[in-house]
């Protein structure tokens, strides 16, 4: 039976992830700085974005998350100016913009609290500046934290981010 306390609890919806896609990745080198690195909580390593305008994260969830919470944690140059957290709650529904923050230029995990992005399916990270001079990125740990929705807690999946096959990189 699950307590009232642990349905408020905090879940790691980076299990959920069915499918995720970046703007680029430095040389084209999935290898060692592809997207895969986002997610892995492994500290020494990062994805790496080519240069350009803007970079941005698209991520899609298998089942319906409610998020209310990310950490980015940039290496100290290549962190971004401004991001914009968006979502989007059906396959054919509107992106929308849920939040705007202004990361710090260093290397320490900052967080950015999240309200309105509740049963969505799909979350991008814009980042249309950042403080590399050539548009660079590098993000070591992309955490996504909240909840599912009251009707998909407690159905005993209990999915696995090492069981995942690695998706296909996407560039554009």
């Amino acid at each position: 039976m699950t307590s009232e306390a642990s349905l408020s609890e905090e879940v790691d919806l980076t299990r959920y992830i069915q499918r995720s896609r970046v703007s680029s990745v430095w040389a084209r080198d999935a290898v060692q700085f592809g997207k895969q690195f986002l997610f892995d909580k492994d500290p020494e390593t990062c994805w790496n974005s080519n240069q350009g305008e803007s970079q941005f994260v698209h991520v899609e969830f298998r089942r319906p998350v409610s998020v209310h919470r990310i950490t980015l944690l940039f290496q100290g140059g290549f962190a971004a100016k401004k991001c914009e957290l968006a979502v989007r709650q059906s396959a054919d529904g509107e992106k929308r913009t849920v939040a705007t923050f202004y990361p710090s230029p260093d290397t320490r995990q900052q967080d950015c609290e999240v309200s309105d992005a509740d049963s969505i399916l799909e979350l991008w990270l814009d980042i249309p500046e950042c403080y590399d001079f050539f548009g660079r990125i590098a993000i070591y740990t992309f955490g996504i934290f909240g909840s599912l929705p009251a009707d998909d807690r407690d159905t005993g999946d209990q999915e696995c981010s090492a069981e995942r096959t690695p998706d296909e990189v996407v560039f554009f």
